[in-house]
């Protein structure tokens, strides 16, 4: 079966559409300028965007936890960093103007094999959480990727999500 065609709005079928109901013209002081305003800044700008590749097995076991607990990949993995900072004695709460530059204080990994073909999950931090991250890295010295993952998968212990099935 084909997939099903990208209409553009200008060949919509006028049967799927539905008119408004006529209603008496807003009267402002200023004409409009066309453009939407924002009363308050959007919530997900003051969170700072990470990404990194899980194996297989570690994103099996987020699928499963994610479909037990109802959570999202975004509350689990920012879970298990928060807790694992706090088995690291990172401060709760770090200060302003913390660090959110991930470290590399490793060559870059070259060759690795079959790490470029895990796929990429990006979750949005908040700037507190990432600042913790940061200086969980460059305490371990250690690589971010490896460093988040042995913190998910020590967070999903705890929480007894079951290795995936085979």
């Amino acid at each position: 079966m084909p997939p099903p065609r990208k209409r553009t709005p200008d060949q919509a079928d006028p049967t799927e559409l539905h008119p408004l109901e006529p209603q008496e013209p807003a009267q402002s002081a200023e004409p409009p300028t066309g453009r939407a305003r924002r009363t308050k800044q959007p919530v997900w700008t003051e969170r700072i965007s990470t990404g990194f590749r899980l194996t297989e097995e570690a994103e099996d076991r987020l699928t499963l936890a994610n479909e037990r607990t109802g959570l999202g990949p975004q509350q689990l993995v920012e879970a298990a960093i928060n807790r694992s900072c706090d088995e690291l004695g990172i401060p709760e709460q770090m200060p302003p103007g913390s660090d959110l530059k991930m470290p590399r204080h490793l060559p870059a990994r070259t060759g690795e094999p079959g790490r470029q073909d895990r796929p990429l999950i990006s979750i949005r931090l908040s700037r507190n959480t990432r600042a913790r991250l940061v200086a969980a890295v460059d305490r371990e010295q250690r690589y971010a990727y490896d460093v988040i993952e042995d913190m998910l998968t020590d967070y999903l212990d705890k929480l007894n999500a079951p290795p995936a099935q085979e």
